[in-house]
């Protein structure tokens, strides 16, 4: 959980915060690492209002060498906690982003196994095509009709999904990673359409047992392409989502 935290100059930390009044960490109290990280930031900062209360609170007349050093002392602690919280910051901003990246590929993984709803849908038209071919009536194949409506509105909303996800990972890529990424969702799409429609076109009218070995022979071929399609996108997420933690 990311908890913003927000100091600003109050009356009672006047004498610590006159040379930086205020600023901003962003925490996270998930990171290991960062407990640490606060945990010494923050007793600076109570050294350095430690300091600054007993210097305003001490007669210091006879001591005036003294009560210089003890000031100068909450000057440098004051802007040794402000660098400090710098790095601290940077080192956050970095966890944060690969924190982000990490959540893009996750939803980007599940986006891509919705994508396998195709599969029932090039089944769907495989049944229906053969009971074309095979000189069915339009009126037992009405069933098969449904599924595959059915399955073409989800492969639909699956392609959608992928394409949010596969925008909003593009994002993290260096322009050199972008050639070489997952196949883009809209030649995915082009791609299952144009093989989808190339079988309506070569079987509409035909029919035969040839026709019928040629549609199942398609569809096997179109299923094991995006098998492999599958796998290997799968392959690039894993890579991304390892160099999350490698770097």
């Amino acid at each position: 959980m990311y908890i913003v935290v927000l100091i600003e100059s109050i009356p009672i930390l006047k004498r610590v915060f006159d040379v930086v009044p205020g600023f901003i960490g962003i925490i996270n109290l998930e990171s290991f690492v960062d407990k640490y990280r606060y945990g010494l930031c923050f007793l600076v900062l109570v050294v350095g209002v430690i300091i600054g209360m007993s210097v305003s609170g001490l007669n210091l007349n006879y001591f005036e060498g003294w009560k210089s050093f003890i000031e100068l002392a909450s000057y440098l602690v004051t802007i040794a906690m402000a660098i400090f919280a710098i790095f601290t910051l940077d080192a956050w901003k970095k966890q944060f982003k690969s924190q982000k990246k990490f959540d893009a590929f996750q939803e980007l993984g599940r986006s891509v196994d919705s994508l396998r709803v195709i599969h029932d849908h090039i089944e769907n038209m495989k049944a229906y095509c053969q009971g074309k071919a095979s000189g069915e009536a339009s009126s037992d194949l009405l069933d098969v009709e449904d599924m595959l409506e059915c399955t073409g509105l989800s492969w639909r909303m699956a392609v959608e999904q992928y394409m949010k996800a596969w925008r909003n990972c593009i994002l993290f890529l260096r322009e050199d990673e972008v050639g070489d990424f997952m196949i883009s969702p809209f030649d995915l799409r082009n791609k299952v359409r144009s093989e989808l429609r190339k079988l309506v076109d070569v079987v509409e009218g035909k029919e035969g047992h040839e026709i019928c070995f040629y549609i199942q022979y398609r569809c096997d071929e179109l299923n094991n392409e995006l098998i492999l399609i599958f796998r290997e996108a799968n392959h690039a997420i894993f890579r991304h989502v390892r160099s999350v933690f490698e770097s």
